[in-house]
Formats: structure tokens, C-alpha cells, sequence
């Protein structure tokens, strides 16, 4: 290599390209899975409006919080048979 020339070495750039692809693919995992989080909240809210099941502002702010995705589809399911929208997020 040339005096001066701070490239470094194959291996070093090889180290900082996975490096870069396991953070881009760890970002892109991340946004999937806000992305479905937004869809089961999408979803839940359109069943609920759908059966005119009202909210209170307090559940609105509990679903639009919620970051467990098992438990909004868990409410989606049981807004689609329940008699009431608190009955539907137990």
C-alpha cells in the first residue's frame, strides 16, 4: 500500500461492510415489525368503529402505546365478538 493511503486493508474493509449490512438489516427488522404494529392498531381500531364499539381517550392511549404485538392481535380477536370496548381489551 502507497505511504499515505489510509484505506486499510481488505479484511478491515470486509469487517466494516458486515458491520454495515447487520445494522441496516437489524434497522429494516425493526421497521417490519413497527410496521405490523401499526396494522394491528389500524385493525383494531377499524373492528371496533366497525361495531360501534367507542373508546375512551384512556383506551386509545393504551392501544396507540401498546408495543406487544401478540397482545394486539389478542384485542383485535376478542373486539370482533365482544359486547363492549373494554370488554375487548382484557
Amino acid at each position: 500500500m502507497p505511504a499515505g493511503n489510509s484505506t486499510g486493508t481488505p479484511s478491515r474493509h470486509r469487517s466494516r461492510a458486515l458491520a454495515y449490512v447487520a445494522t441496516t438489516r437489524d434497522h429494516g427488522v425493526a421497521l417490519v415489525g413497527e410496521g405490523r404494529m401499526d396494522e394491528a392498531r389500524s385493525s383494531l381500531g377499524y373492528v371496533l368503529a366497525q361495531r360501534g364499539l367507542a373508546l375512551t381517550a384512556e383506551k386509545e392511549a393504551w392501544i396507540d402505546a401498546c408495543g406487544d404485538l401478540d397482545s394486539l392481535r389478542r384485542w383485535h380477536d376478542q373486539a370482533v365478538v365482544v359486547a363492549s370496548a373494554a370488554g375487548g381489551l382484557q
